[in-house]
């Protein structure tokens, strides 16, 4: 199966706890960052809401799994072949 990997910051409100938030040093933000993986189709496979400083791979659970703080995840539920991706 082939995925596909992006991810946006987006500035926090100010009601938004510092806890949950980071500087993302590359485009200037102070906020969170959206990780989404989609299959060739376009359809969601995993949603992750990160603070901004955490990377692209270690977001996702690449690699760097564990390191940062993850504010919220979402997982296809009919995607039983995507555990395969998992470390």
């Amino acid at each position: 199966m082939t995925l596909i990997v992006d991810s946006q910051s987006v500035k926090g409100a100010s009601t938004v706890g510092r806890d949950s938030r980071g500087y993302d040093a590359a485009k200037k933000i102070n906020g969170r960052k959206r990780h989404i993986t989609v299959d060739t189709l376009g359809l969601p496979v995993m949603i992750t809401v990160t603070p901004a400083d955490i990377q692209d791979h270690e977001g996702l659970g690449g690699g760097g799994a564990g390191r940062g703080p993850q504010i919220g995840s979402q997982r296809g539920e009919d995607r039983t072949r995507s555990n395969r991706f998992k470390r």
